[in-house]
């Protein structure tokens, strides 16, 4: 799941800085999604794109991270 187009259109609409805070809760969304084995984001079907769009997600918010410093 690429996420990077949900993304821009929420820094878009509301900010990077909201955008930043929904990303970091989705983070904590997903992750907690695909480690519960209840949970449908755990089973084989779903597992590799949870954890790519989690991983997306930690991307941009590094690429944010390092362009505050710079800034």
């Amino acid at each position: 799941m690429d996420e990077t187009a949900r993304i821009a259109f929420l820094v878009d609409r509301d900010g990077s800085a909201a955008a930043a805070k929904w990303v970091k809760r989705t983070l904590r969304i997903y992750r907690t999604s695909v480690l519960n084995h209840a949970h449908f984001a755990s089973s084989r079907e779903y597992r590799r794109g949870f954890i790519e769009a989690y991983l997306g997600f930690k991307c941009w918010l590094a690429r944010q991270e390092q362009a505050s410093r710079t800034t």
